[in-house]
Order: C-alpha cells, then structure tokens, then sequence
C-alpha cells in the first residue's frame, strides 16, 4: 500500500517527523525550565533583592551599585551576594518588533 501512493507515505513520514521533532524541542524545554532542578547547591537559600518606592506604587526596582555595595558590607548573615543587570530591548528595524 505503501509503494502505491508514495505521495501518501511521504506526507505521513514528513508528518511524523515534524511532529516529533515539535514535541521534543517543546519537552526539552519544559523539562529544563520546570522539571530539572536549579544549577546551584541548595537553591532554596537564594533571595532577590529588589528597591521599592511605595508612594508611588513602583516595586521591584534595580538597584544601583553604590546600594549594592552598602548592603554587601551592611549583611554579614548572607555568605555571598552577586548583582546583575538585566534590560527590556524592543528590537526594530525593517518592520515590526
């Protein structure tokens, strides 16, 4: 049956093959998000620290260095502390973001 309508099995195979290889990227990502555990020991210690201006109804504000610092050398409890910076990027150019 599958000799005679080779366009058929093709359209089968190609089908299936897509939709495999759907499913395991859309898997991999999930199990690496949500199912695989954090790169660092003992993930339930980490915290974020985040500035607020309450009267304003602003929260979870990037804090600048020298307020990094000044809670680095103002909390010995913490074993470590690190910073990053992230940004939103609206990205344009020949059309729409």
């Amino acid at each position: 049956m599958f000799r005679a309508g080779r366009l058929v099995t093709a359209v089968a195979v190609a089908t299936l093959a897509l939709g495999i290889g759907a499913n395991t990227t859309v898997f991999s990502g999930v199990k690496t998000v949500l199912l695989d555990p954090l790169p660092y020991p003992q993930p339930e210690r980490l915290y974020a620290l985040h500035g607020r201006i309450p009267d304003k109804g602003a929260s979870e504000l990037a804090i600048s260095r020298p307020d990094f610092d000044d809670y680095r050398a103002g909390a010995p409890s913490f074993e470590a502390m690190a910073a990053f910076r992230g940004a939103d990027l609206t990205l344009t150019g020949r059309g729409d973001p």
